[in-house]
């Protein structure tokens, strides 16, 4: 716990609501030491994919909403905002023919062994590196504490005075902070590296299913990420422009081992 007129912190007697790992990010974001995150954008989980495919006549990025028919039935529809403009789709349709054209970018198991191959030997590499980041930050982190507890001594001794002690005091703590927070960072990112690695095999190769079991900002983040740019609806099938990125990365790699559950290039096709 932190008492304001301490100039150190103090073991609390009862049992701790959060971590002390929780309480030095949560201290560190509080004194504008770590950037906080922004909160999520929301939208109607009715239509993921309003305002994010595009219009191939105006450019615009479609919206949706609900049409009530002559009977006073709702439907949903996915259209383009522009007057005039006769883009209109059921939601229904729209987002099952968004589905397939997903999964046409869903790697087969091949390409998914290569994929761990890869990732697995880069990481034997970086793993070697964040074993000496870790402990160097242990080192710096130890020598910060000796600092501390010297100074510590001195004002016990007499040599400083209360201000200078607060001062020297303050600042060691704040670099005693974000070392221990850059510490718990590196130890998380080590530990949790296997399971990682795990999700993203599954995520890719279940790219329709994933993005249809996912919630509402899930989604959008979701397609985000598989289609950095532009996606347009036209002649009743999705294209982009630009390939998805990670499927670019893999063909980067080894382009001869990699066989996409589609033919190659921005849009699906048809097997030969």
């Amino acid at each position: 716990m932190k008492v304001s007129w301490f100039p150190d912190y103090i073991n609390g007697l009862h049992k701790p609501l959060i971590s002390q790992e929780q309480f030095f990010k949560a201290y560190a974001i509080l004194h504008g030491k770590k950037p906080t995150v922004t909160t999520k954008s929301r939208n109607n989980p009715d239509f993921p994919l309003r305002n994010f495919v595009r219009c191939p006549k105006c450019d615009q990025k479609l919206t949706a909403g609900w049409s009530t028919g002559r009977k006073g039935v709702k439907y949903p529809y996915y259209h383009c905002r522009t007057k005039g403009c006769s883009l209109n789709i059921r939601k229904e349709d729209f987002e099952r023919k968004f589905l397939d054209y997903l999964t046409c970018f869903q790697p087969n198991e091949e390409v998914m062994n290569l994929f761990e191959e890869i990732v697995l030997d880069v990481w034997k590499t970086k793993q070697a590196e964040m074993i000496k980041t870790e402990n160097r930050i242990e080192r710096e982190l130890k020598d910060l504490k000796e600092r501390k507890n010297r100074i510590d001594d001195l004002v016990i001794d007499g040599v400083f005075d209360e201000g200078t002690y607060r001062e020297k005091s303050d600042a060691l703590r704040d670099e005693m902070l974000l070392k221990q927070v850059e510490l718990d960072d590196s130890k998380i990112h080590f530990v949790d590296f296997e399971e990682c690695l795990k999700y993203c095999k599954y995520v890719l190769s279940n790219l329709g299913s994933f993005w249809e079991n996912a919630d509402i900002d899930l989604r959008q983040r979701f397609q985000s990420l598989i289609f950095p740019e532009k996606l347009y609806y036209e002649s009743k099938t999705f294209r982009t422009t630009k390939i998805p990125y990670i499927i670019k990365k893999l063909q980067d790699k080894s382009p001869e081992k990699l066989h996409l559950a589609s033919p190659r290039g921005f849009e699906p096709l048809s097997p030969a």
